[in-house]
């Protein structure tokens, strides 16, 4: 497994199993955890990933586990033996992309949401979240102004452009899905400025 990770651009480092996640360094991004009964513990250094509080976990099992008793593992995906061509490549880039990295200078932090503004990706908690280009730079702009009301009629000039022909509903359609993407658990990150518009709430 190593060597098909280290053959995939991958610098890896094995750890045995029974080791804990403990004294890894900044620098590691992922941990493929190989249980099997001669398996080993791996971590993934991706220089791209340091920095992240909480590293995702991708545990590798064989196939006839999935018949035994539930699985008692922390773990954030899994794939079984015996491993189709690339899938652990495939599930750790995956993976890396829903959970980072977060680290960066061109990502704005607000709360916990996170706009990689180089990578054009949303995460909230830590998790990606799937948004149309058009619902992105949306939210970036709002994000990028907080506290600020903006009308229906200013957000279409400065997110569509000037020349754009559609209605000021637009705006409400895409700040709606909006919401629904990334307001959760009781968050709310875009206020609605009755008979106005839309503002932003800024977060320590």
């Amino acid at each position: 497994m190593a060597q098909e990770l280290a053959g995939g651009g991958y610098q890896v480092e094995v750890r045995p199993f029974a080791a804990t996640a403990e004294g890894i360094g900044a620098g590691v991004a992922a941990i493929v955890a190989d249980i099997s009964s001669a398996g080993d513990h791996v971590s993934l250094a991706v220089a791209a990933g340091g920095g992240a509080e909480k590293r995702p976990v991708l545990a590798v099992l064989p196939e006839e586990s999935l018949a035994g008793e539930p699985l008692d593992v922390d773990a954030d995906d899994f794939a079984f033996y015996p491993l189709r061509s690339h899938e652990l490549e495939t599930r750790l880039r995956r993976l890396l992309d829903r959970h980072g990295p977060l680290d960066s200078p061109d990502v704005l932090h607000q709360g916990a949401l996170a706009i990689d503004t180089a990578g054009y990706r949303v995460f909230v908690d830590g998790v990606l979240v799937e948004l149309t280009f058009k619902e992105y730079e949306l939210l970036r702009f709002l994000a990028m102004h907080p506290d600020r009301v903006y009308t229906r009629e200013a957000l279409l000039d400065k997110v569509w452009g000037y020349d754009y022909f559609g209605g000021a509903r637009t705006v409400d359609v895409h700040i709606r899905r909006i919401r629904s993407k990334i307001e959760r658990g009781g968050l709310t990150f875009i206020e609605t400025v009755r008979s106005v518009g839309y503002r932003f709430h800024a977060f320590p």
